[in-house]
């Protein structure tokens, strides 16, 4: 790769990573090309040097977004009860702009393109798995992990929305609290064997 090329990479990858966290922060409507630019310390002009559209940029970044944060480090060697304790945290809610993306913006992508759902879809699919198989891989880890998640992000979700500091901590506090007696009373449980078809 030329001296310029690797230029260009590296900016392009500047103005990714920047996106990708203010859509976590503030969301995707919320991202202007030209205060993104500004940003990075580039003129508005040269955003077209990078990205085609401003839809190109929002899927990379969303893309970026998702390969980062609590959920994109599921399976990286913490037990499940750890790993919510993680995310149902305070610091994991007053962090937004390198938190969870799947909790800060899947309200806004129900209304958004086709191209961010499908990627939206896809790494919901990944995380699913990766918590079926962490859960013990068997034929009830699958609605577990469906619930478990489901729950972790709707708390999130909720906890930031709530002008009142103490409902939010309660509200964290509830969700970890079952999903980790929940998770811990079927760790205690014999497991049955996952049937093969």
């Amino acid at each position: 790769m030329g001296h310029s090329q690797a230029e260009k990479a590296k900016t392009h990858e500047k103005v990714l990573k920047l996106a990708a966290a203010q859509i976590r922060e503030h969301g995707i409507d919320a991202l202007g090309v030209a205060e993104l630019m500004k940003d990075a310390g580039l003129t508005h002009g040269g955003f077209y040097v990078h990205f085609p559209s401003r839809d190109v940029l929002i899927a990379e970044a969303l893309e970026r977004a998702l390969q980062s944060g609590p959920l994109a480090n599921l399976g990286a060697g913490k037990s499940p009860s750890a790993f919510v304790r993680g995310y149902l945290s305070p610091e994991h809610r007053d962090g937004p702009a390198s938190g969870c993306a799947i909790s800060a913006l899947s309200g806004e992508i129900r209304n958004s393109t086709p191209k961010t759902r499908e990627i939206l879809t896809k790494h919901l699919k990944e995380r699913f798995q990766i918590m079926t198989e962490k859960l013990g891989g068997t034929e009830g880890s699958r609605e577990e992990a469906l619930t478990a998640m489901s729950t972790m992000v709707g708390a999130l979700t909720l906890a930031r929305a709530v002008d009142d500091e103490q409902l939010s901590d309660e509200i964290l506090r509830a969700a970890r609290r079952t999903l980790i007696e929940a998770i811990e009373g079927e760790a205690s449980k014999p497991r049955r064997r996952k049937r093969v078809y």
